[in-house]
Protein backbone atom coordinates (compact mmCIF):
# COMPACT_ATOMS: atom_id res chain seq x y z
CA UNK A 1 0.00 0.00 0.00
CA UNK A 2 1.19 3.50 -0.85
CA UNK A 3 0.45 5.10 2.51
CA UNK A 4 1.24 8.63 1.36
CA UNK A 5 -1.18 8.40 -1.55
CA UNK A 6 -3.92 6.87 0.60
CA UNK A 7 -3.60 9.61 3.22
CA UNK A 8 -3.44 12.43 0.66
CA UNK A 9 -6.45 11.01 -1.20
CA UNK A 10 -8.42 10.83 2.07
CA UNK A 11 -7.48 14.41 2.95
CA UNK A 12 -8.66 15.63 -0.46
CA UNK A 13 -11.81 13.48 -0.61
CA UNK A 14 -13.10 14.70 2.74
CA UNK A 15 -11.70 18.25 2.42
CA UNK A 16 -9.87 17.80 5.70
CA UNK A 17 -7.59 20.80 5.34
CA UNK A 18 -6.83 23.77 3.14
CA UNK A 19 -3.65 25.53 2.11
CA UNK A 20 -2.14 27.77 4.79
CA UNK A 21 -3.87 25.77 7.55
CA UNK A 22 -2.00 25.24 10.78
CA UNK A 23 -2.66 21.61 11.73
CA UNK A 24 -2.29 20.51 15.33
CA UNK A 25 -1.25 16.83 15.35
CA UNK A 26 -2.14 14.85 18.45
CA UNK A 27 0.77 12.45 18.96
CA UNK A 28 0.90 9.83 21.70
CA UNK A 29 4.09 8.28 20.36
CA UNK A 30 2.40 5.05 19.28
CA UNK A 31 2.54 3.68 15.72
CA UNK A 32 -0.62 5.38 14.47
CA UNK A 33 0.05 8.94 15.56
CA UNK A 34 3.78 8.72 14.79
CA UNK A 35 3.08 7.47 11.25
CA UNK A 36 0.52 10.24 10.80
CA UNK A 37 3.01 12.87 11.90
CA UNK A 38 5.69 11.46 9.59
CA UNK A 39 3.38 11.45 6.55
CA UNK A 40 2.07 14.96 7.18
CA UNK A 41 5.57 16.23 7.81
CA UNK A 42 6.95 14.84 4.54
CA UNK A 43 3.98 16.16 2.56
CA UNK A 44 3.41 19.47 4.31
CA UNK A 45 4.88 21.57 1.51
CA UNK A 46 2.73 19.90 -1.14
CA UNK A 47 -0.32 20.29 1.10
CA UNK A 48 0.62 23.88 1.86
CA UNK A 49 0.21 23.41 5.61
CA UNK A 50 2.24 23.94 8.75
CA UNK A 51 2.29 21.59 11.73
CA UNK A 52 2.37 21.72 15.51
CA UNK A 53 2.74 18.62 17.70
CA UNK A 54 0.58 18.21 20.80
CA UNK A 55 1.33 15.51 23.37
CA UNK A 56 -0.51 14.83 26.61
CA UNK A 57 1.24 13.01 29.43
CA UNK A 58 -1.61 11.31 31.31
CA UNK A 59 0.48 10.68 34.47
CA UNK A 60 -0.31 6.97 34.37
CA UNK A 61 3.22 5.60 34.00
CA UNK A 62 5.47 7.90 35.98
CA UNK A 63 9.04 8.30 34.74
CA UNK A 64 8.41 6.14 31.67
CA UNK A 65 5.74 8.58 30.45
CA UNK A 66 8.01 11.55 31.22
CA UNK A 67 10.76 9.98 29.14
CA UNK A 68 8.37 9.33 26.25
CA UNK A 69 7.29 12.96 26.29
CA UNK A 70 10.92 14.08 26.13
CA UNK A 71 11.63 11.56 23.33
CA UNK A 72 8.73 12.93 21.29
CA UNK A 73 9.80 16.50 21.93
CA UNK A 74 13.23 15.64 20.49
CA UNK A 75 11.66 14.03 17.40
CA UNK A 76 9.57 17.14 16.76
CA UNK A 77 12.65 19.34 17.20
CA UNK A 78 14.69 17.21 14.79
CA UNK A 79 11.89 17.39 12.22
CA UNK A 80 11.56 21.15 12.64
CA UNK A 81 8.05 21.04 14.10
CA UNK A 82 6.94 23.11 17.12
CA UNK A 83 5.82 20.90 20.00
CA UNK A 84 3.75 21.49 23.11
CA UNK A 85 3.81 18.97 25.97
CA UNK A 86 1.18 18.98 28.69
CA UNK A 87 1.00 16.84 31.82
CA UNK A 88 -2.36 16.21 33.49
CA UNK A 89 -3.15 13.99 36.47
CA UNK A 90 -5.74 11.88 34.65
CA UNK A 91 -6.02 9.26 37.45
CA UNK A 92 -7.06 12.06 39.83
CA UNK A 93 -9.51 13.37 37.23
CA UNK A 94 -11.02 9.89 36.88
CA UNK A 95 -11.49 9.60 40.65
CA UNK A 96 -12.97 13.08 40.92
CA UNK A 97 -15.47 12.57 38.08
CA UNK A 98 -16.21 8.91 38.79
CA UNK A 99 -14.99 7.91 35.33
CA UNK A 100 -12.96 5.04 33.96
CA UNK A 101 -9.31 5.92 33.27
CA UNK A 102 -9.95 5.62 29.51
CA UNK A 103 -12.97 7.95 29.58
CA UNK A 104 -11.12 10.46 31.75
CA UNK A 105 -8.17 10.33 29.36
CA UNK A 106 -10.43 10.94 26.37
CA UNK A 107 -12.02 13.98 28.05
CA UNK A 108 -8.64 15.38 29.09
CA UNK A 109 -7.14 14.95 25.60
CA UNK A 110 -10.07 16.56 23.85
CA UNK A 111 -10.08 19.54 26.19
CA UNK A 112 -6.32 19.96 25.89
CA UNK A 113 -6.28 19.72 22.09
CA UNK A 114 -9.14 22.21 21.70
CA UNK A 115 -7.62 24.73 24.11
CA UNK A 116 -4.17 24.47 22.51
CA UNK A 117 -5.61 24.76 18.99
CA UNK A 118 -7.39 27.97 20.01
CA UNK A 119 -4.26 29.32 21.68
CA UNK A 120 -2.00 28.81 18.64
CA UNK A 121 -4.79 29.50 16.12
CA UNK A 122 -4.70 26.03 14.56
CA UNK A 123 -7.54 25.40 12.13
CA UNK A 124 -7.45 21.58 12.30
CA UNK A 125 -6.60 18.88 14.83
CA UNK A 126 -5.31 15.67 13.23
CA UNK A 127 -5.76 12.40 15.14
CA UNK A 128 -4.40 8.92 14.42
CA UNK A 129 -7.60 6.85 14.41
CA UNK A 130 -7.36 4.03 11.85
CA UNK A 131 -9.46 1.23 10.35
CA UNK A 132 -8.97 -1.25 13.21
CA UNK A 133 -10.04 1.44 15.69
CA UNK A 134 -13.15 1.88 13.57
CA UNK A 135 -13.93 -1.85 13.63
CA UNK A 136 -13.45 -2.00 17.40
CA UNK A 137 -15.62 1.07 17.92
CA UNK A 138 -18.44 -0.40 15.85
CA UNK A 139 -18.37 -3.61 17.90
CA UNK A 140 -18.32 -1.64 21.15
CA UNK A 141 -21.33 0.41 20.09
CA UNK A 142 -23.22 -2.64 18.85
CA UNK A 143 -22.55 -4.72 21.98
CA UNK A 144 -23.31 -1.94 24.46
CA UNK A 145 -26.31 -0.54 22.56
CA UNK A 146 -26.48 2.10 19.85
CA UNK A 147 -28.76 3.35 17.11
CA UNK A 148 -27.78 4.31 13.56
CA UNK A 149 -25.89 7.38 14.77
CA UNK A 150 -23.64 5.28 16.99
CA UNK A 151 -23.18 2.61 14.32
CA UNK A 152 -21.58 5.21 12.06
CA UNK A 153 -18.56 4.70 14.24
CA UNK A 154 -15.72 7.22 13.95
CA UNK A 155 -16.23 9.89 11.31
CA UNK A 156 -13.41 11.14 9.06
CA UNK A 157 -14.20 14.74 10.01
CA UNK A 158 -15.85 16.16 13.12
CA UNK A 159 -14.66 19.75 13.01
CA UNK A 160 -12.04 20.69 13.95
CA UNK A 161 -10.88 17.07 14.28
CA UNK A 162 -9.69 15.18 11.19
CA UNK A 163 -8.63 11.53 10.86
CA UNK A 164 -6.48 10.99 7.73
CA UNK A 165 -5.57 7.38 8.66
CA UNK A 166 -9.15 6.18 9.12
CA UNK A 167 -9.14 3.89 6.06
CA UNK A 168 -5.75 2.29 6.73
CA UNK A 169 -5.34 -0.83 8.87
CA UNK A 170 -3.06 -1.44 11.83
CA UNK A 171 -0.88 -3.94 9.94
CA UNK A 172 -0.21 -1.46 7.15
CA UNK A 173 0.69 1.24 9.67
CA UNK A 174 3.05 -1.09 11.53
CA UNK A 175 4.71 -2.02 8.24
CA UNK A 176 5.04 1.67 7.36
CA UNK A 177 6.73 2.45 10.67
CA UNK A 178 9.16 -0.41 10.16
CA UNK A 179 9.91 0.63 6.60
CA UNK A 180 10.52 4.23 7.60
CA UNK A 181 12.74 3.26 10.51
CA UNK A 182 10.38 4.78 13.03
CA UNK A 183 10.50 3.40 16.56
CA UNK A 184 7.09 4.04 18.12
CA UNK A 185 6.51 3.67 21.83
CA UNK A 186 4.07 1.04 23.15
CA UNK A 187 1.61 1.68 25.93
CA UNK A 188 1.67 -1.49 28.08
CA UNK A 189 -1.89 -0.83 29.24
CA UNK A 190 -3.09 -1.80 25.74
CA UNK A 191 -2.24 -5.41 26.55
CA UNK A 192 -4.32 -5.46 29.75
CA UNK A 193 -7.74 -6.96 29.17
CA UNK A 194 -9.40 -4.95 31.91
CA UNK A 195 -10.94 -2.37 29.55
CA UNK A 196 -13.74 -3.16 27.11
CA UNK A 197 -11.82 -1.94 24.06
CA UNK A 198 -8.83 -4.08 24.97
CA UNK A 199 -11.03 -7.14 25.43
CA UNK A 200 -12.50 -6.58 21.99
CA UNK A 201 -9.11 -5.86 20.39
CA UNK A 202 -7.14 -8.65 22.03
CA UNK A 203 -9.75 -11.38 22.52
CA UNK A 204 -13.00 -10.94 20.60
CA UNK A 205 -11.68 -9.60 17.28
CA UNK A 206 -9.02 -12.32 16.84
CA UNK A 207 -11.60 -15.03 17.60
CA UNK A 208 -14.10 -13.57 15.13
CA UNK A 209 -11.44 -13.23 12.44
CA UNK A 210 -10.30 -16.82 12.92
CA UNK A 211 -13.72 -18.45 13.26
CA UNK A 212 -16.30 -16.22 11.57
CA UNK A 213 -14.97 -13.66 9.09
CA UNK A 214 -11.31 -13.31 8.09
CA UNK A 215 -12.12 -9.91 6.53
CA UNK A 216 -13.94 -8.63 9.61
CA UNK A 217 -12.17 -5.25 9.78
CA UNK A 218 -13.06 -4.44 6.18
CA UNK A 219 -16.63 -5.65 6.70
CA UNK A 220 -17.16 -3.49 9.78
CA UNK A 221 -15.63 -0.47 8.05
CA UNK A 222 -18.03 -0.91 5.12
CA UNK A 223 -20.91 -1.16 7.59
CA UNK A 224 -19.83 2.09 9.24
CA UNK A 225 -19.77 3.88 5.88
CA UNK A 226 -23.27 2.60 5.06
CA UNK A 227 -24.67 3.83 8.38
CA UNK A 228 -22.79 7.11 7.97
CA UNK A 229 -24.40 7.90 4.60
CA UNK A 230 -27.87 6.86 5.72
CA UNK A 231 -27.62 8.72 9.02
CA UNK A 232 -26.65 11.91 7.18
CA UNK A 233 -29.79 11.58 5.06
CA UNK A 234 -32.10 11.02 8.04
CA UNK A 235 -30.49 13.81 10.05
CA UNK A 236 -31.24 16.17 7.19
CA UNK A 237 -34.87 15.04 7.13
CA UNK A 238 -35.10 15.40 10.91
CA UNK A 239 -33.70 18.93 10.72
CA UNK A 240 -36.33 19.86 8.13
CA UNK A 241 -39.15 18.60 10.36
CA UNK A 242 -37.66 20.13 13.51
CA UNK A 243 -37.66 23.53 11.84
CA UNK A 244 -41.47 23.65 12.20
CA UNK A 245 -42.09 21.16 15.01
CA UNK A 246 -39.52 22.11 17.67
CA UNK A 247 -40.07 25.66 18.93
CA UNK A 248 -37.88 27.48 21.44
CA UNK A 249 -39.76 30.12 23.38
CA UNK A 250 -38.21 33.28 24.81
CA UNK A 251 -37.21 31.56 28.05
CA UNK A 252 -35.28 28.82 26.25
CA UNK A 253 -37.85 26.08 26.82
CA UNK A 254 -38.13 23.65 23.90
CA UNK A 255 -41.68 22.90 22.74
CA UNK A 256 -42.31 19.84 20.58
CA UNK A 257 -45.63 19.99 18.69
CA UNK A 258 -47.71 16.96 19.69
CA UNK A 259 -50.10 16.82 16.74
CA UNK A 260 -47.31 16.58 14.23
CA UNK A 261 -45.28 14.20 16.36
CA UNK A 262 -48.03 11.63 16.85
CA UNK A 263 -48.77 11.47 13.12
CA UNK A 264 -45.20 10.45 12.27
CA UNK A 265 -43.68 6.98 12.11
CA UNK A 266 -41.94 5.67 15.22
CA UNK A 267 -38.41 6.24 13.90
CA UNK A 268 -39.00 9.93 13.26
CA UNK A 269 -40.80 10.35 16.59
CA UNK A 270 -37.68 9.13 18.34
CA UNK A 271 -35.42 11.40 16.31
CA UNK A 272 -37.49 14.50 17.05
CA UNK A 273 -37.59 13.72 20.77
CA UNK A 274 -33.80 13.45 20.79
CA UNK A 275 -33.60 16.66 18.76
CA UNK A 276 -35.71 18.62 21.26
CA UNK A 277 -33.72 17.25 24.20
CA UNK A 278 -30.38 18.02 22.55
CA UNK A 279 -31.54 21.49 21.56
CA UNK A 280 -31.99 22.20 25.27
CA UNK A 281 -28.85 20.43 26.52
CA UNK A 282 -26.58 21.61 23.69
CA UNK A 283 -26.01 18.17 22.25
CA UNK A 284 -26.07 15.74 25.18
CA UNK A 285 -27.27 12.31 24.08
CA UNK A 286 -30.38 10.57 25.36
CA UNK A 287 -30.58 6.82 25.90
CA UNK A 288 -33.14 4.67 24.10
CA UNK A 289 -35.13 3.86 27.26
CA UNK A 290 -35.57 7.56 28.07
CA UNK A 291 -36.59 8.32 24.48
CA UNK A 292 -39.23 5.59 24.67
CA UNK A 293 -40.59 6.94 27.95
CA UNK A 294 -41.04 10.34 26.36
CA UNK A 295 -42.57 8.87 23.20
CA UNK A 296 -45.13 6.84 25.15
CA UNK A 297 -45.96 9.92 27.23
CA UNK A 298 -46.67 11.81 24.01
CA UNK A 299 -49.08 9.10 22.81
CA UNK A 300 -51.13 9.02 26.03
CA UNK A 301 -54.33 11.05 26.30
CA UNK A 302 -53.57 12.52 29.73
CA UNK A 303 -52.03 15.98 30.04
CA UNK A 304 -50.01 17.46 32.87
CA UNK A 305 -47.83 14.37 33.21
CA UNK A 306 -44.08 14.81 33.72
CA UNK A 307 -40.88 12.81 33.26
CA UNK A 308 -37.45 13.51 34.69
CA UNK A 309 -34.55 12.94 32.32
CA UNK A 310 -30.74 13.07 32.67
CA UNK A 311 -29.04 16.49 32.91
CA UNK A 312 -31.86 17.67 35.23
CA UNK A 313 -34.31 18.00 32.33
CA UNK A 314 -38.07 17.78 32.86
CA UNK A 315 -40.50 16.82 30.10
CA UNK A 316 -44.09 17.94 30.62
CA UNK A 317 -47.06 17.13 28.44
CA UNK A 318 -49.65 19.83 27.77
CA UNK A 319 -52.58 19.79 25.33
CA UNK A 320 -50.47 20.90 22.39
CA UNK A 321 -46.81 20.39 23.30
CA UNK A 322 -44.16 18.34 24.97
CA UNK A 323 -42.22 20.89 27.01
CA UNK A 324 -38.51 20.29 27.63
CA UNK A 325 -37.02 22.48 30.37
CA UNK A 326 -34.54 22.35 33.22
CA UNK A 327 -35.88 21.28 36.60
CA UNK A 328 -36.75 24.19 38.83
CA UNK A 329 -38.04 26.33 35.96
CA UNK A 330 -41.82 26.47 36.43
CA UNK A 331 -43.76 26.80 33.22
CA UNK A 332 -46.07 29.49 34.71
CA UNK A 333 -43.06 31.61 35.53
CA UNK A 334 -41.61 31.24 32.06
CA UNK A 335 -44.74 31.75 30.02
CA UNK A 336 -45.00 28.22 28.62
CA UNK A 337 -48.77 27.93 28.54
CA UNK A 338 -50.24 26.53 25.36
CA UNK A 339 -51.00 29.21 22.86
Amino acid sequence: MDMDKCVIDTIKQYKMMEKDNLVLVGVSGGPDSLALLDILNRNREDLGISLHVAHLNHSFRGQEADEEAEWLKNIAHNWGIPCTICKIDVPALARKKGLSPQDAGHIARRKYFLELAEKINAQKIALGHQADDQAETLLIHFLTGAGPEGLRGILPVTEPFIRPLLFIGRKEIEAYCQGRGLNPRRDPSNAKNIYLRNKIRNQLMPWLVENINPNLTDTLNRTARIFWAEEEFFQQKTAELAHTMVIQDQTGIEKLVLAGLCSLDVAMQRRLIRWAYQALTKGQGLAYLHVEEVRLLALKKETGKMLHLPASVTVEKTREFLLFYYEGKHKEKHNTKDE
